[in-house]
């Protein structure tokens, strides 16, 4: 059947011949592997010529790789019948000369290539092998960890259809630096890591050595990924997709919104593990505000953005309170709570007060957008908070001094530094504007009996009670008991000089919240010195952990007793 298609029309063998052995035209619009998907999916159907673009970005610590395709060369493509044939004067016997020679080297090709398409040769798959291996240049990485595994690894990702992720990275958790080749990505934070992405299709099945560049994306992650991931995009992509003027308007609008969707997301969970609010302002032509009020597809993405920013904000209005439910924390927590919240608050007063927010809210304005009210509402807020964290913080570092000693003192220096601490309190209930409530300072105080209890929890050593000096951890346990109970007379003490000498009222904070923990604690310090006095009583313990002989039982009955 092949022979009489040759013969039927000498062109399509030539064709045909040429089209199985060289690479097709449409590559030469196909993107190279190593980019990012992003780029892979919004690339413009037309690029710079791939033989002068050769582009290599680096943004912080991700480092990608994109090339164009060689252009087709013209001889390449299979001859028409007006160039094949010699017109209507040739003779037969050179038509048939013509048909025997390129059924000739069809056959010969067909020889030379895989008998399926969707198999990959011995030789391809070590020079597959050998390729991605010259891929993996990662920090503490020597070509002695990789082992046999690694390869058949290696090969059942380049061959099986189901295969389409590979990470390569070095962890450093034991003593000796250890490779990693897995389809998972890596679960603890490491410094770098290779990433392989397979992209092969129905038109590319196999991978190959040769479109090896077009079906494998890869790149190397270092330091943090989305901070990384974040300097890449707004470096790169998002440059390289609103300088492109080639794809239809409606693709143009779409992409927008949803670059602009996932850009306001990744950077505020980028800054949100900082501790920061960082509004996401996108790059659009604003210099004429009345007209971009006018045009509707950019309303409504700002209106998209305006309420994320909403969002964003009404969570940090909301957050102020976080630090009076959280169990266990101590005044130095506190003090750092409150100049966080500072600096948050004042950098998105400094956000709300740019020219670029501000012109995008004037477009929102002339544009009469229902969402705008919500935003100004919580942006005064902000303001006024901001007012209120910077009074607080004022006030609440009077404290730093003495509870920096207190988080360094053993348990019987500590009686001698809650007076002064106390007093500190006090100037904070007398003059504080904002952080002088109820709930406020019986939250404060809580979180001082907080560290109480753990300065005491650091001289204390089950280790040492149940198996070491039992007389050395009697001491701890009577020195922690008689702070807790010092630290509740102290405190009585300064509420009666209080209610004594100051016209503005008594302490009438909730005692039970203040002391409720510090009174469990001193009640298992008793409970552990019955376990002391057990020790030193049934299992013979004496200075220094060691056990006291047995002693000696006289009578008939002597011996055994001490058997026993």
């Amino acid at each position: 059947m092949a022979d009489k298609d040759v013969a039927d029309n000498p062109a399509n063998a030539a064709g045909t011949l040429q089209t199985d052995t060289t690479t097709p035209s449409s590559e030469s619009q196909t993107p190279r592997a190593g980019t990012s998907t992003s780029q892979l999916n919004t690339r413009p159907p037309t690029t710079t010529n791939p033989s002068e673009a050769n582009l290599t970005s680096r943004d912080g610590d991700t480092h990608t790789t994109s090339n164009g395709d060689a252009a087709p060369n013209a001889s390449n493509e299979a001859p028409t019948n007006e160039d094949s044939s010699h017109g209507p004067s040739d003779s037969g016997d050179r038509a048939s000369d013509s048909v025997t020679t390129s059924a000739r080297s069809l056959d010969a090709a067909n020889e030379s290539l895989p008998h399926s398409a969707d198999t990959v040769g011995a030789v391809d798959l070590s020079q597959l092998l050998a390729r991605v291996k010259s891929l993996v240049v990662l920090t503490d990485f020597d070509t002695s960890m990789w082992t046999e595994g690694y390869d058949r690894m290696l090969e059942d990702f380049l061959t099986e259809p189901g295969a389409r992720k590979l990470f390569a990275y070095v962890s450093n958790d034991s003593a000796k630096p250890t490779f990693h080749l897995q389809p998972t990505p890596p679960a603890a934070t490491t410094k770098q890591v290779l990433y392989l992405i397979r992209t092969t299709n129905a038109d590319e099945p196999t991978v190959t050595i040769r479109n090896f560049e077009r079906t494998i994306q890869y790149g190397t992650v270092s330091g943090n990924a989305m901070e990384s991931l974040l300097r890449l995009m707004q470096g790169l992509y998002i440059p390289m997709f609103s300088e492109n003027k080639r794809w239809p308007d409606s693709v143009r609008k779409e992409l927008a919104n949803q670059t602009h969707k996932f850009m306001a997301q990744l950077t505020d969970t980028t800054y949100q593990a900082k501790g920061h609010t960082v509004l996401y302002v996108p790059s659009e032509d604003l210099s004429n505000v009345e007209k971009a009020a006018k045009t509707k597809d950019l309303v409504q993405r700002l209106e998209s953005l305006l309420v994320h920013w909403t969002r964003q904000i009404k969570e940090v209005v909301n957050n102020q309170h976080t630090s009076e439910t959280t169990e266990n924390s101590g005044p130095l927590e506190e003090i750092q709570f409150w100049r966080s919240r500072c600096d948050d608050l004042s950098g998105i007063s400094d956000q709300l007060n740019s020219a670029e927010v501000r012109n995008i809210i004037q477009v929102l304005e002339l544009a009469k957008s229902s969402y705008l009210e919500q935003f100004v509402r919580l942006s005064n807020l902000i303001q006024e908070g901001t007012i209120q964290a910077q009074d607080n913080l004022k006030f609440l570092l009077t404290l730093n001094d003495p509870c920096q000693i207190l988080a360094q003192s053993e348990p019987k220096a500590i009686p001698p530094i809650l007076p002064r601490l106390l007093n500190c309190v006090r100037i904070i209930w007398s003059n504080s504007t904002y952080y002088n409530t109820k709930e406020r300072l019986t939250s404060l105080l809580r979180k001082i009996s907080n560290e109480i209890i753990r300065r005491c929890c650091a001289r204390i050593s089950l280790e040492e009670i149940f198996h070491g000096d039992v007389s050395l951890s009697m001491v701890s346990l009577q020195d922690s008991i008689s702070c807790g109970e010092a630290w509740k007379v102290i405190y009585k003490k300064t509420c009666t000089h209080v209610a004594k000498y100051s016209g503005k009222g008594v302490w009438d904070f909730d005692q039970s919240s203040i002391f409720a923990q510090i009174d469990a604690f001193v009640q298992r310090c008793r409970d552990l010195l019955e376990v002391c006095e057990g020790q030193i009583q049934f299992a013979r313990k004496i200075n220094g952990g060691e056990r006291a002989p047995v002693p000696f039982f006289g009578g008939s009955k002597g011996l055994e007793i001490a058997k026993r």
